[in-house]
C-alpha cells in the first residue's frame, strides 16, 4: 500500500478533497481525525490544535476557483505540510493503515462468499480497490463483479477489464493491469 499510496506523515486532501494522512487512511469526519495520534515537533497536539487544523483543512476542501473546480483536490500530499504543523510518527501511520485493512478485508470477504478461494492476485486487486474506493460494491462495480463470477478473466467484459480506477496514479495503474492479468482459476 505504501508503494501505492505513499506515506505522508502530514494530514493532506486526495484527489477528491478527502483528509487524509499516512498511506491512504480516511480521517475526513471530525470524529476520526480526533483519533489520530497527531504531534507537532516533539509533543502530542492537543484537541483544541487538531481540531483547528482539521476545520482548516476541510474549509481548503472546499474551496473552489472562478470555474467552480475545487482549487486543493490535485495537489500533491508534500504541498500541506505547509498548511499544519501536524504530524503522525511512522508506528502510527502503520497502526492506521493496519486498521484500514483489517476493515476493508472484512468487508471484502463479506462482499464475495468465495473470497477465501480466490487466486492471491484477485485477492490483492479487490482489497487494493476497497482501500482506494471504499466502495467495492455490486452496485458500484457490476461488470466486474459479474467477470468474477463467469471466472471470466481476458473476454472483453472480464476482470482484466473492469479493474481500473479513474485518479489512480500510472504506476499503481500498471501494477493492476500486472496482477489481473495474472489470475488463474
Amino acid at each position: 500500500m505504501k508503494r501505492n499510496e505513499g506515506n505522508p506523515l502530514n494530514p493532506y486532501l486526495d484527489t477528491k478533497g478527502t483528509i487524509t494522512v499516512g498511506a491512504g487512511a480516511n480521517i475526513n469526519n471530525k470524529e476520526d481525525f480526533m483519533k489520530v495520534n497527531f504531534m507537532i515537533g516533539d509533543r502530542p497536539a492537543t484537541d483544541a490544535e487538531k481540531e483547528q487544523y482539521y476545520y482548516h483543512l476541510h474549509d481548503l476542501s472546499m474551496l473552489v476557483d472562478e470555474k467552480h473546480t475545487f482549487i486543493y483536490h490535485s495537489y500533491k500530499p508534500d504541498y500541506f505540510e505547509k498548511e499544519t504543523p501536524l504530524r503522525i510518527s511512522d508506528n502510527e501511520s502503520y497502526r492506521l493503515a493496519q486498521n484500514h485493512m483489517v476493515k476493508d478485508l472484512a468487508h471484502v470477504q463479506n462482499e464475495f462468499a468465495d473470497f477465501g478461494i480466490f487466486p492471491l492476485p484477485l485477492k490483492e486487486v479487490l482489497l487494493d480497490i476497497q482501500y482506494n474506493t471504499g466502495n467495492l460494491t455490486q452496485k458500484a462495480w457490476p461488470h466486474l463483479y459479474g467477470a468474477i463470477v463467469r471466472r471470466d478473466v481476458f473476454c472483453d467484459d472480464g476482470i482484466v477489464n473492469n479493474v481500473s480506477r479513474k485518479d489512480i496514479h500510472e504506476d499503481r495503474r500498471k501494477w493492476t493491469d500486472n496482477k489481473a492479468r495474472s489470475i488463474r482459476f
